[in-house]
């Protein structure tokens, strides 16, 4: 029997370039007044859930030690050895699908985004490549077949999470409702050994019970899925050689480092320079100076409790982590709908029409009953 030629183990992490402004010419009429605008989240979504899985408590910690590594709930002996094996590698390109209700979104070569998945019939790992996911790039997330639950490497570190914490990972904070999740079977292949733990790493994901999920995908590797507003399509099936402890779910053998992030832009300031302002309207007086307002773009600052997707007449333009700011260079000066999604797809911000150069302030749901 031929064997399998072996692949590289390859992990693509993007990262987007904010260049500083050119200075402005001396010619050029004085810029517009500076604004800052102050917004609490869409009452609509912004019902606080309990921040308790199962027994304990959602680990999200915001200051962690970006070295440390928690051992898992079990060592994994049963893949600890350089035996070589055959492993599916399924690659999912993904894009975020923005909802109308944040706008009509003019169309920009968005940063590439991917998802990685390597399986056996026992365990899997899944990656998180690009620059346009909404947390740290290159984050890895490994899954035993035998155990629900998952390990999760990111910017601050490893550690175990427990069954339905992956889904408050990826929205940085407490899970908010919103769209759900859909699988497309693959009516090509009869058997699929393999593919039955990326169901299941999407059930993790999603918070949703392993079984049900695998019911639906037939316990086949689906050839689309849509997460949220995730959307994403199958672009490759591999079988490739790695040695058994390519596969380990435990803490061990962990990832090259990765880069914590608490906010990215998507778009060059030249990319961003295309999205057009609003025609001015007479009748409309300009916002209230503030010293804190930038000269140039948009600083968007989040006091909510989970990561949100900033868009730009329905534009995605980056994102920005809870208790952080973000800042936005290249919008040219004027009226623009502000908008913000968290990572599921819940709106946290229904869009608000501002005078860019601004500050904008996303407050947090629980001050809203206090102001």
């Amino acid at each position: 029997m031929k064997r399998a030629p072996r692949w590289p183990l390859v992990a693509l992490v993007l990262g987007a370039a904010c260049e500083s402004p050119p200075s402005r010419a001396p010619a050029e009429p004085p810029p517009p007044p500076r604004a800052i605008s102050e917004w609490r989240e869409d009452p609509a979504s912004s019902a606080e859930p309990p921040d308790v899985v199962g027994e304990r408590p959602v680990a999200l910690a915001a200051h962690a030690d970006a070295s440390r590594i928690a051992p898992a709930a079990a060592r994994d002996v049963a893949f600890d050895s350089d035996e070589p094996m055959l492993v599916r590698r399924y690659v999912y390109r993904v894009r975020l699908a923005i909802p109308s209700a944040l706008g009509a979104a003019l169309e920009l070569a968005t940063p590439s985004a991917e998802l990685y998945v390597d399986t056996s019939r026992e365990r899997a790992r899944a990656r998180f490549v690009g620059a346009s996911w909404p947390l740290d790039a290159g984050a890895e997330v490994r899954l035993r077949g035998d155990s629900r639950g998952a390990y999760l490497f990111d910017g601050e570190g490893g550690r175990p999470l427990l069954p339905g914490e992956l889904g408050a990972w990826f929205e940085g904070g407490p899970r908010r409702p919103g769209p759900g999740l859909s699988v497309r079977r693959d009516p090509t292949r009869p058997t699929d050994e393999a593919g039955a733990l990326v169901c299941a790493f999407l059930a993790e994901w999603f918070g949703e019970d392993r079984g049900s999920v695998l019911r639906r995908c037939d316990d086949h590797a689906p050839i689309a899925f849509r997460v949220g507003l995730w959307r994403a399509e199958r672009t490759a099936d591999l079988l490739v050689e790695l040695p058994r402890r390519a596969l380990r779910a435990d803490e061990l053998a962990p990832p090259p480092p990765i880069e914590r992030t608490t906010s990215r832009a998507l778009f060059e300031p030249s990319a961003l320079a295309r999205i057009a302002p609003r025609p001015p309207r007479a009748e409309e007086e300009p916002e209230a100076t503030s010293p804190l307002a930038p000269s140039e773009g948009l600083d968007f600052v989040n006091e909510g409790s989970t990561r949100v997707i900033v868009t730009v007449e329905g534009v995605p333009i980056g994102w920005v982590g809870p208790h952080a700011s973000g800042s936005f260079r290249g919008l040219r000066p004027g009226r623009f709908e502000v908008g913000a999604l968290r990572p599921m797809g819940s709106i946290a911000l229904r869009p608000r029409l501002v005078s860019v150069p601004t500050r904008t302030v996303l407050r947090a749901p629980r001050e809203r009953a206090s102001r």
